[in-house]
């Protein structure tokens, strides 16, 4: 008896049962192959955009060969990081060179 005429003769537990004892049986299902799945990203984060920002990225990504979600991801890991330091250490010589100009003007 063929397999699909075995299942029509089975009720559905006797199907579900004869199933799980055979499910790696070879004979009944073939060989085994490994599928491979990418891993899921386990954190969404959602940003807003204006319609014309949005549209820009669409054209970047596109421009790019990138779905908008992995460009976007791409740009972010590649920004440039701004040190809160650096700033600071940079507005303190704007104000050192102002006060220099200020003295200059004053004498």
């Amino acid at each position: 008896m063929h397999v699909d005429e075995q299942h029509h003769a089975m009720t559905d537990a006797e199907a579900a049962e004869h199933y799980f004892v055979h499910q790696n049986d070879p004979d009944l299902f073939g060989e085994l192959v490994e599928v491979r799945t990418r891993d899921r990203l386990p954190r969404v984060v959602s940003v807003r955009f204006d319609p014309h920002e949005a549209e820009e990225i669409d054209r970047r990504a596109e421009d790019a060969g990138l779905p908008v979600p992995a460009y976007v991801r791409q740009a972010a890991l590649n920004a440039e990081r701004v040190s809160a330091e650096k700033v600071l250490h940079e507005l303190v010589a704007l104000r050192d060179a102002v006060s220099r100009i200020e003295d200059k003007l004053g004498a």
